[in-house]
């Protein structure tokens, strides 16, 4: 393969760690990529160690001021030249054949507009992010929160031209969830059953320092989705929503009673949306919905909606006689 990609790479302050970011681009078994670094004005020693790289793919860009990652993804976007974009932050790693694995993964899947991968932790804490593999499966995880590592991914630029995209700044800390959302509307998704990238885990780490926002826009990003499939959802029971994902948390009736409803408005409305195929849909939160009430089953409230409830026609009779049977000791 003769394609060119463009890695953006934005970089603040990032002098104690950003030789090794690019090193382990620079290093890639596929060699057809220019290396956009942004650096955001920093105050250390990140230009220095930039320049002392001479490699002729690097394409170099310093802001006269300290303008934010949000600005600096968009100007990697406006500078970017190859057909596909690749994500890598100024702290990571790059296994040697992630270009390459990624590039004929899109090659062979002409459908899929955004891809990513797993990722093996390091740092303060170790372990390997699994995400799902199909363009259904994420998308429904999606509805709860975001299916991505963002320095994982690669994107088909036709997608992000065609489509006039750009990260939002009215999503800080979230904005990679939020353009994600607004693609799951009009491209196929997929992420490889494979490691391809170490990200370091350290203080400084946004899903760390920005919590808080992080959080607070993320619930906004699940508006959109559910508003843009066809379904209102009240800001507060956003965070319901999340915690329905997991299921083993205990729910007052009511919050049990609102979340079927959202469920059933959910099933109605991607009939017409075709957010991911209905079987699909009623298969993921019928299960979902089994897992919620059987972790609640003590409540014969919640014995008597899970009996009465049209989602439950969708659950399995195994299950079913697991929640009847647990229901009665």
């Amino acid at each position: 393969m003769n394609i060119l990609v463009s890695v953006i790479l934005p970089a603040y302050n990032a002098g104690l760690y950003i030789a090794e970011a690019i090193g382990s681009i620079l290093s890639q078994t596929y060699t057809q990529f220019e290396l956009i670094i942004i650096n955001d004005y920093s105050t250390d020693n990140t230009e220095a160690v930039i320049q002392s790289f001479t490699d002729h793919r690097i394409v170099y860009h310093k802001n006269p001021t300290n303008r934010g990652l949000i600005y600096n993804l968009n100007i990697g976007l406006s500078l970017a030249k190859g057909k596909y974009i690749i994500r890598m932050d100024a702290d990571d790693i790059s296994l040697p054949t992630r270009i390459e694995e990624q590039v004929s993964f899109m090659e062979t899947n002409p459908t899929v507009g955004i891809s990513g991968a797993w990722f093996q932790s390091f740092g303060s804490y170790n372990g390997v992010g699994h995400y799902e593999k199909s363009d259904n499966e994420i998308k429904l995880q999606t509805l709860f929160h975001c299916r991505f590592c963002h320095p994982t991914v690669i994107i088909r630029k036709q997608v992000i031209d065609s489509n006039n995209l750009q990260y939002s700044t009215q999503f800080p800390h979230a904005e990679d969830y939020e353009l994600w959302a607004r693609m799951a509307f009009i491209t196929q998704f997929a992420n490889l059953q494979k490691v391809l990238l170490k990200y370091r885990v350290h203080n400084n780490n946004i899903t760390i320092k920005h919590a808080g926002t992080q959080r607070i826009n993320s619930d906004k990003v699940i508006q959109y989705i559910f508003n843009k499939i066809g379904v209102d959802i009240e800001p507060a029971l956003v965070p319901i929503w999340v915690k329905f994902c997991y299921a083993n948390f205990n729910f007052t009736t009511n919050q049990i009673n609102q979340i079927e409803v959202l469920i059933v408005n959910l099933l109605k409305a991607n009939q017409t949306a075709a957010y991911v195929t209905q079987s699909s849909m009623e298969i993921f939160l019928a299960e979902k919905w089994f897992n919620l009430c059987y972790n609640n089953v003590k409540n014969k409230d919640v014995q008597k909606l899970f009996n009465q409830s049209k989602i439950s026609d969708l659950v399995p009779l195994s299950n079913k006689m697991k929640f009847w049977f647990k229901g009665l000791i």
